[in-house]
């Protein structure tokens, strides 16, 4: 279980993302695109082409 507070830092991409990458490719596009290095705390939004598609990333910690 995760939660989204408000201690965490949000980045809004407003770009259109193909919504077919997956994990790895859209930390990729958070580097290459954003020029951000994805961190704990981090939560990184971005929307697809016709925009009714919302996709999430962020890392959590395992124990």
């Amino acid at each position: 279980m995760f939660a989204l507070t408000e201690s965490m830092n949000y980045y809004f991409c407003p770009q259109v993302v193909n919504m077919l990458k997956g994990l790895y490719g859209l930390f990729h596009f958070v580097k290459t695109e954003m020029g951000r290095s994805p961190t704990y705390g981090e939560v990184f939004i971005f929307v697809g082409r016709n925009r009714s598609t919302l996709k999430m990333e962020f890392l959590i910690k395992t124990a």
